[in-house]
């Protein structure tokens, strides 16, 4: 530019940068002491090393992870949902819940796409705008705010989940369920907070040129961002212990196929576990060692997209499960449905109305026996009380209740 007119102005600057008129006279005041010759043998300088520098373009896996998360994860909320509908006859509040969680996890997709935008000449700052550099610091910054919230609202619906599985007996059990809501929680609002306030202004992205923004000099953003992705981590491991306690023993009188499918499961949430360390591990290299690590090539984004949809898809399996059980139960090794649809919404509507019922109307379901072929009118009715609910102290089977 400067070639073509050596008597450019800062307006002009300005203009062709795509930047505040503010943010380039602070910059030269501030960098060159409002010397323009100064000015113009920086731009000089770095015009005649551009083609040296390396160009890296945006990680090209992104947009077809995003795709491919986006078909995946919404074909199994709307099955989970089904699945409810079709065998329970209701949606519980814990699956409201997963479903805020999917669509904050969709919302940081897209925030990421968007970011990809800016990253289309490439992701060095020399290869952008200044605008495409303030946007760049919006969106990650939108990510690093909707993340940790996301990851708490998921962690909840399965808290609650687990909650309900747990009965009162197990007070020890439950007491780990609340500690590690509260622990998810200590760590969802420190990282929120941080993000917003961490340079004083919460659209500091409008002063990335101004030497006067400065960070908290209180506040460590690297050492916070390790102490509240490591409870995060912690929490991780948590959520995927307690079921395995939950069905650990009964699992081991299953068939073969189901045993195998739950291993899979497990195997697959401590995925997640593994996938939050690396984002971890890659914000460690990119920040602490200068990005020289293999992990610092990977953007945090991937680790992100990664963990919090396996996160969504382990936590929708018990659902998916029930349908495979009343529809191909022989995959899992079950000779005849122990969870029949239309039996399981009559004992619902049931038990909310405080009806009596014939016990032949349970089925399977507690006695995990054969559907008796006595004809329902020689069995005795049964008060309610002497039925088993689904709260009741004498639970079913961990495995179907996880179901």
């Amino acid at each position: 530019m400067y070639d073509k007119n050596p008597n450019t102005t800062v307006a002009e600057i300005a203009e062709y940068f795509g930047a505040p008129l503010f943010e380039i006279e602070t910059f030269r005041l501030s960098l060159f002491r409002g010397s323009d010759e100064k000015m113009m043998e920086m731009l000089q300088y770095i015009r005649d090393i551009a083609p040296t520098l390396p160009h890296p373009k945006f990680y090209p896996a992104i947009i077809p992870l995003v795709v491919s998360f986006t078909i995946v994860g919404s074909l199994i909320m709307m099955a989970r949902f089904y699945s409810r509908l079709s065998i329970l006859g209701r949606i519980p509040s814990y699956d409201w819940i997963m479903l805020v969680g999917f669509a904050l996890a969709e919302a940081i997709m897209g925030v990421i796409i968007a970011d990809s935008y800016t990253s289309r000449n490439g992701t060095a700052n020399y290869d952008q705008t200044w605008n495409d550099i303030a946007n760049d610091c919006i969106y990650l910054n939108i990510r690093d705010v909707l993340y940790p919230v996301a990851a708490l609202i998921i962690k909840s619906s399965l808290l609650l989940f687990y909650w309900r599985l747990s009965p009162n007996s197990r007070g020890i059990l439950r007491w780990v369920i609340v500690g590690t809501f509260i622990v998810s929680l200590g760590s969802c609002v420190p990282a929120v907070v941080v993000n917003l306030v961490y340079y004083g202004k919460v659209d500091w992205w409008n002063y990335i040129l101004d030497p006067t923004l400065s960070t908290i000099s209180w506040l460590n953003y690297p050492l916070e961002f390790m102490i509240t992705g490591g409870l995060n981590i912690l929490t991780d491991v948590i959520i995927w212990v307690i079921p395995i306690i939950l069905i650990w023993g009964p699992m081991r009188k299953r068939g073969k196929p189901e045993r195998i499918a739950t291993l899979m499961l497990f195997t697959l949430g401590a995925v997640v576990c593994v996938t939050g360390a690396l984002r971890i591990a890659t914000f460690w290299e990119l920040t602490m060692r200068g990005g020289t690590g293999p992990l610092a090539k990977i953007p945090i984004s991937v680790w992100t997209i990664i963990e919090v949809q396996l996160a969504i898809i382990c936590a929708s399996v018990p659902a998916l499960r029930a349908l495979v059980v009343k529809y191909f139960p022989k995959i899992l090794g079950i000779r005849n449905s122990i969870i029949i649809g239309s039996t399981i919404r009559r004992r619902s509507r049931a038990l909310s109305r405080g009806q009596e019922l014939e016990l032949d109307t349970f089925n399977d379901f507690d006695s995990k026996k054969r559907i008796s072929s006595t004809p329902p009118a020689s069995v005795p009715a049964a008060k309610l009380e002497n039925v088993h609910s689904r709260d009741s102290r004498s639970s079913p089977d961990p495995i179907d209740e996880y179901a």
